[in-house]
Order: C-alpha cells, then sequence, then structure tokens
C-alpha cells in the first residue's frame, strides 16, 4: 500500500484513491504505517511476554532492523548517487568527487543518517527536478520512531505495566481522546524548530502520523485478548463497514485507531501466507528501497509512460531489491540476532498464550523474524 500510494505522490498522478475517497483526511500510505505500528506493537509484546530479557529484545531488535537499513544507506551513497550523478552531469566528477561535492553530499547522507534518524534527506542536486523534490528516500523516517516505540515498549515492561491490563489501555484512550477533541477543534502543530517539535508533531499530534497511538492500539488487544483468537465473521463486518463508512463522511482518523487494529490482526488469523513466509520475508526490503526506485523512475521519465507502468517497474524493482536485502543480509542478520540474543534468555520464562497469526509464529518470534513492518 505504502509503494501503491507512493507511486501516485512521486509519479505526480495526483492523490492516492483512499485520499481521494476520505477528502484528503487520510491517505492509503497513512494508513499502511498506521498498520505497521499496529502489527509491531501486537507481535512484540508477545515476544516480551514469552522472554522479558530486555538485553535479548533490544539484541533482537538491533540485528533485524539496523544490518538492512545500513545496507540501503550503502548503496545509496556508495553506488547509486554516483551513477546518477554520472548520468546526469556525465565526465564532470571522479567517483570521489561524485561522493563528497557540496555541502549535502553522498558521504554526509551516509553518516548523518546511520543512527535511523534522518539527519540529511538529500544528496544535492540530485531529484531536484523530481515531484518530489530532492528527496533521496522519505519511507525511511519511520524507522526512527518505531525505535523509540521499542524503547518505550521495553521501559514499559521493564516498569511491570505490560502486567497491568488498565495502563496500556488507559495511554490509549488518552491519545484517542486528543484525537477526538482535534476533530472538533483543531489542535496547532508545534512550529519547526527544535527536534522535540518534530518529535511530537510526527508521533504524538493527532493530525500527524499518529504513530504512538497506532503502536499502543496494537500492544492493547495482544494484553487484552491474551493472544487468544479474535476472528468473528460479524465483527469484521462491522469493523470494516464502520471504517468505509467513515471515509467519505470525514470521520477516518476517529474510526481507525479502533477498527484498524482488529482488522489486521483478524485478517492475520485468516490469510494464507504461510508458503510466502517459508520463502522468505522481503516486506521491510521493498519498504527501505521502493521509494529511492520510484525516485529514480522519475528522473528517467518513466511517469510520462502513465501510472500502470510507473506502478509495475516500482514494484518489480521493488521487489527484486527487497529479495536481495532478504536473502544477502537480513536473514543472515537475524540468525546472527539470535544467537546472541540467546545469551540473555530468561531462564524459566513463562510458556507464551496462543498467537492466532499465521506463518508459524511460535517458531518465528523468538528470534524476531516476523514482527510487523520490519519482519
Amino acid at each position: 500500500m505504502v509503494l501503491f500510494s507512493h507511486s501516485y505522490v512521486i509519479g505526480g498522478f495526483g492523490e492516492d484513491p483512499l485520499g481521494r475517497w476520505s477528502g484528503g483526511t487520510i491517505t492509503g500510505r497513512e494508513l499502511a504505517v498506521q498498520g505497521f505500528f499496529i502489527i509491531s506493537g501486537y507481535l512484540l509484546t508477545h515476544s516480551l511476554l514469552r522472554n522479558p530479557s530486555l538485553a535479548g529484545f533490544f539484541t533482537r531488535r538491533a540485528f533485524r532492523i539496523l544490518p538492512g537499513y545500513w545496507l540501503a544507506l550503502i548503496v545509496t551513497s556508495l553506488a547509486v548517487a554516483p551513477a546518477l550523478f554520472g548520468t546526469f552531469f556525465p565526465g564532470k566528477l571522479t567517483y570521489l568527487e561524485s561522493l563528497t561535492i557540496g555541502d549535502y553530499n553522498a558521504l554526509g547522507y551516509l553518516g548523518k543518517n546511520w543512527l535511523l534518524w534522518q539527519g540529511q534527506k538529500w544528496i544535492l542536486p540530485l531529484f531536484l527536478k523530481n515531484h518530489v523534490q530532492g528527496v533521496m528516500n522519505g519511507s525511511l523516517w519511520s524507522l526512527f520512531y518505531e525505535a523509540l516505540c521499542y524503547l518505550a515498549l521495553a521501559f514499559s515492561a521493564w516498569l511491570g505495566w505490560l502486567k497491568r491490563t488498565w495502563i496500556v489501555p488507559a495511554g490509549f484512550a488518552l491519545l484517542y481522546v486528543a484525537a477526538v477533541v482535534h476533530a472538533i477543534a483543531p489542535l496547532p502543530a508545534l512550529p519547526k524548530g527544535p527536534v522535540f517539535y518534530e518529535f511530537f508533531n510526527m508521533a504524538l499530534h493527532p493530525a500527524g502520523p499518529c504513530v504512538v497511538l497506532a503502536f499502543i492500539a496494537g500492544v492493547a488487544p495482544r494484553l487484552l485478548s491474551r493472544g487468544t483468537p479474535i476472528w468473528n465473521t460479524r465483527w469484521f463486518l462491522i469493523a470494516l463497514t464502520g471504517f468505509a463508512i467513515s471515509c467519505p463522511l470525514g470521520a477516518a482518523r476517529l474510526v481507525w485507531p479502533i477498527a484498524l487494529p482488529y482488522l489486521l490482526i483478524a485478517l492475520a488469523e485468516r490469510l494464507p501466507f504461510r508458503r510466502l513466509e517459508q520463502i522468505g520475508d522481503i516486506s521491510y526490503g521493498i519498504y527501505i528501497y521502493s521509494f529511492l526506485i520510484q525516485q529514480c523512475l522519475f528522473a528517467f521519465g518513466w511517469q510520462r509512460q502513465g501510472f500502470w507502468i510507473f506502478l509495475g517497474l516500482s514494484l518489480g524493482l521493488s521487489v527484486a531489491a527487497g529479495a536481495a536485502s532478504w536473502f544477502l543480509i537480513e536473514r543472515f542478520a537475524i540468525s546472527w540476532g539470535q544467537s546472541f540474543s540467546s545469551r540473555f534468555s530468561t531462564r524459566g520464562a513463562k510458556a507464551p498464550d496462543p498467537i492466532p497469526l499465521i506463518a508459524a509464529p511460535t517458531k518465528a518470534l523468538p528470534n524476531g523474524s516476523f514482527d510487523g513492518e520490519h519482519g
């Protein structure tokens, strides 16, 4: 859904269908990112409940997220950027100059972004003529906020909040009330400036992506359901119909925090994805490369061939990049993370509650190989 929605924005084809249907109140890419955080919240809570070792938890998270991310930064800085300079400015720069020219250069992009925070979004003057001007990889912003959610979840577990089933729903209710208040009387965003202001606008403000609300909306159902199956045809249709009706009414932002967690978790019980998971998980690689690929396609003029050609090329190349990322680095990193984290495993850890997800979750969750957006 992220790739599909970005095809409209990056290709200059207007807003995606969900954005048009909802009158601009919510877009496909926003809903997908919220879905990522919901699934991560649900599965990582399960992981912590079955193995409370925080050292093991952070080890698995680091090995799952960082190696693939670092490889994407290296490929972008040391390969893609020089190739683009050589194509659009032929014969004018040596390879070393293509890495170091200007204040916003390729090495700076690598050095300022390696800890997940996007300290530099550009390698100038690349992509300045694109519809999304100058941005190398606009999808990577979410990884920093997901890492913060990991920290918050671990801190909550350390304080024992995950054992008190009322605390997380209370936090969800507090953020949801803010969304209701914003719908009635819009709350102003904090002005651009300090990093904390940007963090607040992106993570907590009800007009933003609401990633913290989404993450808690995934944690809460795991605690309340104790991991037991929740599929119910009637409730699924009610949730789906409620969200569908809310879009043209401009109320999608009030409905998704309640409807989307149920829809995603219930669908995970029903969709036949076991065979895909046995082959490998290329979802993370698709996510971290698709924006860059689409920016390159626009720079070479492929958007002129129409939306469906642009989308098809984007999808094919992104799947190939995701597969390469999985088979070259991610699967090995997961194995290494599992090996290191096993040293921190809690002896006598409580056996996990049943979890209704397909794709062999009881085998996949301990090593962090299947956890929402990045697994």
